[in-house]
């Protein structure tokens, strides 16, 4: 049959043929790199999500381990006495300003005989915690008022080994 089909008839189809196999290889050739360049691409990006994600938790366990670190620090005995001497201090300043602010207020309504005894009542009345209170002492040691205790009241508290917190409250303010 092809012996029957003109020389340039067999050389159109040889081009043909020759084009059509020239094209599946580029076709086929270009299939191979874009399969290849996408699973580049995949691995690549699965790489960089992989190591934001460690840089992530890394910054993460950071944080973690700081707070940890910080929570166990508080409990250490002087930065608990630190905090405590804090709370205790910032209790003080609110009683001290309510005492100033009741004072500032009835100056002048009030005999001078009154207001120490309301200012006495509302120092009495104070509280921190469970069990703190505040008391009333003068720099001569003697104790003015205490909630607990009235029998306190009026005596003087220096040199006394069984009740010190006047004289060492005292001596502190002094310094």
């Amino acid at each position: 049959m092809l012996k029957n089909i003109s020389i340039s008839k067999k050389i159109i189809l040889l081009l043909i043929s020759v084009i059509i196999l020239v094209t599946i290889g580029a076709i086929g050739s270009s299939i191979n790199s874009i399969k290849k360049l996408t699973n580049d691409e995949i691995e690549l990006f699965t790489k960089t999500m992989m190591d934001e994600k460690k840089a992530d938790l890394l910054h993460k366990s950071e944080i973690i381990t700081k707070v940890v670190e910080a929570s166990y620090d508080k409990t250490k005995p002087k930065e608990m006495e630190r905090n405590l001497k804090d709370k205790l201090a910032q209790k003080a300043d609110i009683l001290f300003n309510v005492i100033n602010t009741f004072y500032k207020n009835n100056k002048g309504k009030m005999s001078d005989k009154e207001l120490k005894e309301r200012i006495k009542e509302l120092v009495k009345s104070a509280r921190y915690g469970k069990s703190g209170y505040f008391w009333i002492n003068d720099f001569n040691y003697k104790m003015i008022m205490h909630p607990i205790k009235p029998q306190f009241d009026g005596k003087i508290f220096i040199n006394t080994p069984k009740v010190p917190f006047v004289q060492l409250g005292v001596d502190a303010l002094k310094k």
